[in-house]
């Protein structure tokens, strides 16, 4: 079989040659790109700069002024100048400076004070020694069981319970204004009163080494056998 010849091999051959002229070409665009751009570079004026001075306009510094509040003057006296020959001087004056050891001198008396008025209250509730039942304690215990009888009313009703009776030991020990605080009824209020107005004088109380006028709270018990 024989060998044909193409186009195409023949290109093959011719290659290099065509790569070396595509060289040659693109750097000749180059060369001339850049050959232009330097004349056009070459054509622009450069303008010459001026230096403007910029003036800084200076503020002026205010300073604020404080007022000080005026000193207060101290109050004048205003004197009244009268001439001496308008002036009455009393010249007749006299004065005994002459004494000796016989002369009397009179005793000082003082002027007396107005006694200081205290307003001392009716009654005190707490003072400094309490007001006692004769004998103490067991005196005045012993003296409600002797002298209490029980009602008949609070007995059938089956009544029990205490009453409190409220009265004032006057400064000399006696019993005064003595009335019911708190009652339970059937006759037993009556009875406890009966018994309190019906007591022997107490030793009053003491406030300020004074006997005073002291108000007592007695709580007497009934109470059913």
């Amino acid at each position: 079989m024989k060998a044909v010849k193409t186009s195409k091999k023949s290109l093959e051959k011719n290659r290099i040659i065509f790569f070396e002229i595509g060289m040659i070409l693109a750097l000749s665009v180059i060369l001339f790109a850049f050959e232009w751009g330097k004349k056009d570079i070459d054509n622009i004026g450069i303008e010459a700069r001026e230096v403007v001075e910029v003036i800084e306009e200076m503020v002026p510094v205010t300073k604020t002024k404080i007022e000080k509040p005026l000193p207060k003057l101290p109050a004048t006296t205003i004197l009244n100048i009268v001439p001496d020959d308008q002036i009455d001087i009393d010249d007749n004056i006299y004065i005994n400076a002459e004494g000796g050891e016989n002369v009397e001198v009179p005793d000082y008396v003082p002027i007396p004070l107005p006694e200081e008025i205290v307003d001392e209250p009716e009654y005190f509730r707490s003072v400094e020694i309490m007001p006692a039942f004769p004998g103490g304690e067991l005196a005045r215990l012993q003296y409600l069981s002797q002298n209490v009888k029980y009602p008949r009313l609070a007995r059938e009703t089956g009544i029990q319970g205490i009453v409190y009776v409220e009265f004032i030991v006057d400064t000399d020990g006696s019993i005064t204004n003595a009335r019911i605080r708190r009652g339970i009824g059937g006759g037993c209020d009556e009875e406890a009163l009966r018994v309190v107005e019906s007591m022997p004088a107490w030793s009053p109380g003491i406030q300020r080494t004074q006997p005073v006028r002291v108000l007592f709270t007695m709580p007497i018990k009934f109470t059913l056998q």
